[in-house]
């Protein structure tokens, strides 16, 4: 019931009323807005180190986060992590919205100062990996929008799938990948992802027991010591889907995230970029598919990327059986 009410009410909601280019693209600009919105927010937590959510409701939902010795601000999410994933998405949109030339300005500012305030924003919610995110989802756009294909694209979910496909297994080179990272980064950083790679084994071995479906809930997917006290720390959503609920579970959510990707970008090749408003949607996609990314590594749920999976699949169930021509007045 938990599932349902979390992935399938958002996903439905898509499905009816974001089905078509249109709806799509004013989620794509209403998640803009959204990250603007949140810009007074943060620079207030960066200057006075005060929790917006804590100051308002009186309590706060997740420790104090420092990051580089300094406050990193969360505002009404979760922690910063996740606050880095939600800005992450929004200068995503905000960027191809400006590419695009769809928004020229916003209560008479222009569209330029605007991803000016929301990157330098972004860049001081200090989220190292958002940070990665937002670079090769650019990256990504930029490469199909200039030379036309969407290799960067599918190596990216070929590594996404790889990474998944070792843990799986029981193969995954974490002692290898830390030695060689060793070289490069901080011990004090390093620990933290070894521990993650420690306790990704044991669970992902717990896990193989009962494969299929997976061992349900109520702590069942974790590893305890004498007396009841658990050994194991759950901090990705595809080790948590996997323990509870199996293959079946994995497969069901990287399903719902990245299917709709592989299919637009198969029925809408950046060589069929002619209108701006695809270029929009293929960018959304490419969102969705870094936030899959993000759950490899985290466990962040949010409605708004599941309601964009809905509503991206729509429009291919809709579209895919008619002529690219015939899509122009769809467009509008």
């Amino acid at each position: 019931m938990g599932r349902t009410v979390e992935w399938g009410g958002p996903y439905f909601l898509g499905r009816i009323y974001l089905n078509n280019f249109a709806g799509l693209r004013q989620l794509a600009i209403g998640i803009f807005l959204g990250g603007l919105a949140y810009i007074p927010f943060c620079l207030f937590e960066v200057a006075t180190h005060i929790n917006t959510h804590g100051l308002i409701y009186r309590f706060t939902v997740g420790a104090a986060d420092l990051r580089y010795g300094s406050y990193r601000p969360s505002v009404f999410q979760r922690n910063g992590l996740v606050l880095g994933t939600w800005m992450m998405f929004a200068s995503l949109m905000g960027v191809v919205l400006w590419k695009t030339k769809t928004i020229k300005q916003v209560k008479n500012i222009p569209i330029t100062w605007l991803i000016t305030a929301l990157l330098i924003t972004f860049i001081l919610v200090k989220a190292t990996g958002a940070t990665f995110l937002l670079l090769v989802a650019i990256a990504i756009v930029l490469t199909a929008l200039w030379y036309g294909t969407g290799s960067l694209l599918w190596l990216f979910l070929g590594a996404t799938f790889v990474y998944l496909y070792l843990g799986v297994v029981g193969d995954f080179p974490g002692q290898e990948i830390i030695d060689f990272l060793g070289q490069f980064v901080p011990p004090d950083r390093l620990q933290s992802l070894g521990f993650r790679f420690m306790n990704e084994e044991m669970l992902s071995a717990k896990a193989r027991e009962q494969i299929l479906f997976g061992w349900g809930g109520f702590g069942r997917n974790m590893l305890y010591k004498e007396g009841g006290y658990a050994i194991t720390v759950t901090d990705s959503l595809w080790i948590i889907a996997f323990g509870q609920n199996g293959l079946v579970g994995l497969i069901s959510v990287f399903a719902t995230l990245l299917t709709p990707v592989f299919s637009f970008w198969f029925f809408y090749p950046p060589a069929s970029w002619s209108h701006p408003t695809i270029v929009i949607i293929a960018a959304f996609a490419v969102g969705l598919a870094m936030h899959a990314f993000d759950n490899v590594l985290n466990a962040f749920y949010n409605p708004v990327f599941i309601l964009g999976s809905g509503g991206l699949t729509g429009i291919l169930l809709n579209q895919k059986l008619q002529s690219f021509p015939a899509r122009q007045s769809v467009l509008r």
